[in-house]
């Protein structure tokens, strides 16, 4: 593993219908390279998530070609945020002394890419990503950092993994004071994810939690701590059910993407946002397992309390699964997966394309599911007609002819700038309900 190498080991590359070739895997590398070199990991100075390298490695394993790829570079370089110079001189000793601070990611991914290329990617991994001090920040930000270490893993590529550690450093994490619960090994039982999600919608302790309140998360997170331990601690898994529990959350994960999007009474459709960040983040768990033995029950456990208060936060939508397994397309040209995929390569939504990414992988390690073709038949007709995210699905006024869409954004950054007092997640997650899921094409536009 080098920080040129895009391997084909693990993922789905060359498994779509259409195949990289070498020149495209000589522009993703390039590409790849040249954003480590001039862009911070932050596209502006909301801590909004650069984008860039997923998308391009997203259609490139698709099957994207060189010119393909150079269009998806050229859309994002133009909303990116320079890369600062260096800043600090971090060691050994003193490198979790600038930890959430986002002026030292230049600093962090030179000190991660150095340790990769003196002690191998896998050393590194494990004892930067999984010390007790890092290990929380993997799911913050809606798991953008597992989701850019992740890619590192799945393409074996040193500068990835280091952006994604150094990622990692730069963040806050609301649930730190569950590390020790994290670490614990959970009781045996043998309830379901469905289960145990349906119980939480049904769960009143979470009534009072209403849609007004910006800071959903925190409250969810430092006032029913109990109850998220609890939840977290009714799914069983252990080294001996892991490829069963895996399959389990993965399946779990899509459905609960596609399943609370339409609307019962009147079809409507509306896709979550932070529950299309689960999807697109479950994708890389399954890599991880390749590498990370050791943790990957920790993993799991952080990442399904992470998914359970994002769930909580966005108003416990309910499951319509019949809805889902029923969906009939609107669009021509989706029948089938190679139908979807040719589709998904020129989608100028970087997150659709992550999400039928992910649900193509479901549908290779798990086999065929109405559920999996569905659903990134959905997302297809959505991009397509809506082109828009939504968040807080669960609560009944999104739904309403006006509910909240995220494209006004002189109110967005003026909500933004008024939100003090609350933590930096908070502010992060809100921000990335207005702003985040904005293609940085149309953001620029509408400000001009």
């Amino acid at each position: 593993m080098d920080n040129t190498t895009l391997s084909t080991e693990y993922g789905i590359t060359n498994k779509a219908p259409t195949k990289v070739t070498p020149e495209s895997n000589e522009s993703a590398k390039s590409l790849v390279e040249k954003d480590f070199e001039d862009h911070h990991i932050f596209f502006n100075n909301y801590r909004f998530h650069n984008h860039l390298t997923h998308h391009i490695l997203a259609a490139y394993s698709l099957g994207a070609d060189k010119d393909r790829l150079d269009r998806i570079y050229y859309s994002h370089k133009v909303a990116q945020r320079t890369k600062e110079p260096p800043k600090y001189e971090l060691t050994l000793g003193n490198w979790r002394c600038h930890l959430g601070d986002e002026h030292a990611y230049t600093d962090f991914a030179n000190f991660f890419l150095d340790h990769i290329q003196s002690h191998g990617w896998k050393t590194t991994v494990t004892m930067f990503a999984f010390d007790p001090t890092m290990f929380l920040r993997l799911t913050a930000g809606i798991f953008h950092p597992l989701i850019h270490l992740g890619y590192g893993l799945e393409f074996q590529n040193e500068t990835m993994v280091a952006e994604g550690l150094a990622m990692t450093a730069v963040h806050e994490t609301l649930i730190d004071g569950y590390i020790n619960f994290i670490k614990l090994s959970p009781p045996q039982s043998d309830n379901t994810l469905m289960s145990i999600f349906n119980q939480i919608v049904n769960d009143p302790a979470f009534d009072h939690i209403t849609n007004d309140k910006p800071d959903k998360a925190d409250i969810v997170v430092k006032e029913h701590k109990d109850l998220l331990e609890k939840y977290t601690d009714m799914w069983f898994v252990s080294p001996d059910n892991l490829d069963e529990k895996m399959k389990e959350l993965y399946t779990f994960v899509a459905t609960t993407y596609a399943a609370t999007a339409v609307r019962p009474d009147t079809k409507e459709v509306r896709l979550n946002f932070a529950l299309m960040h689960c999807l697109t983040s479950v994708y890389f768990l399954e890599i991880f397992t390749h590498h990370t033995e050791e943790h990957v029950i920790s993993l799991l456990r952080c990442y399904l309390l992470t998914m359970i208060y994002l769930f909580i936060a966005e108003g416990r939508p309910k499951l319509n699964v019949n809805l889902v397994e029923s969906y009939q397309s609107s669009s021509t040209n989706v029948s089938d997966w190679d139908e979807i995929l040719t589709t998904t390569i020129n989608l100028e939504d970087e997150h659709a394309v992550k999400a039928i990414r992910a649900l193509y992988q479901a549908h290779l390690l798990y086999g065929h599911s109405v559920i999996f073709l569905n659903a990134a038949q959905l997302t297809v007709d959505n991009v397509k007609t809506v082109n828009d995210w939504y968040f807080s699905t669960g609560y009944d006024d999104v739904w309403q002819p006006h509910g909240f869409v995220m494209n006004v954004r002189d109110k967005v950054l003026g909500t933004i700038d008024s939100l003090t007092g609350l933590s930096v997640e908070t502010i992060q997650l809100t921000a990335f309900k207005m702003l985040d899921a904005i293609n940085p094409k149309r953001l620029l536009s509408s400000a001009e």
